[in-house]
């Protein structure tokens, strides 16, 4: 085989790797150092503003873990796959920082679309269907939605139904608006959380 050859197939072998393992970046710019709190063992002290949990499985054994928690001060906990489809909750925990500008913006994007005062309090899920949960604390006020996630099936809701599709629809807008936003924050100088999360609490 020719040395080109070879080199070729090492290029595209490396191009395979890279593109069966990446997930998204937490943010465009460059990958930072760790700063030192990234390699803190404990939560900070303070109640988070931001929680967002997945309620487990129950008959499965699987507890409620962190899907994403968020404190005044910038610190970010965040759950990422290490390796390739690896079950949600087998995920790694993360610590890093987002600026409390990005957190403000979140928590305004979040009351804008209603979150203190949602059309319908819930809780909205399927039986034995996936559950997610995302409490909010701002400006003295606090929240807790609780929904499947997935598709609302709004076809399928009648004229006479309670509640209304109307107020289905626009509880799944207003959770996607959230949720979306809690994607969008950056966070950076991710490292490996080893302390004990914030405890789950119904």
């Amino acid at each position: 085989m020719s040395q080109g050859r070879r080199i070729g197939l090492l290029v595209t072998a490396c191009v395979l790797v890279l593109h069966g393992c990446e997930e998204p970046p937490p943010a465009k710019s460059s990958p930072k150092p760790a700063p030192a709190f990234a390699h803190t063992t404990s939560a900070p002290s303070t109640q988070p503003i931001v929680e967002m949990w997945n309620g487990g499985i129950y008959l499965a054994g699987i507890k409620p873990f962190l899907l994403f928690t968020a404190w005044e001060d910038g610190t970010v906990l965040v759950r990422r796959p290490v390796e390739p489809r690896t079950a949600p909750h087998r995920q790694q925990l993360f610590v890093g920082k987002a600026s409390r500008a990005d957190i403000e913006d979140l928590l305004k994007i979040s009351q804008k679309a209603g979150f203190f005062d949602p059309p319908i309090k819930g809780p909205l899920l399927y039986v034995d269907g996936p559950e997610f949960i995302i409490t909010i604390r701002y400006r003295g006020k606090e929240n807790t939605l609780t929904y499947h996630g997935g598709d609302p099936k709004l076809d399928q809701i009648g004229p006479n139904a309670s509640p209304s599709r109307a107020k289905m629809e626009a509880f799944h807008k207003l959770w996607a608006a959230v949720r979306a936003a809690i994607k969008r924050v950056p966070v950076t100088g991710l490292s490996e959380f080893k302390g004990q999360p914030p405890t789950f609490k119904r």
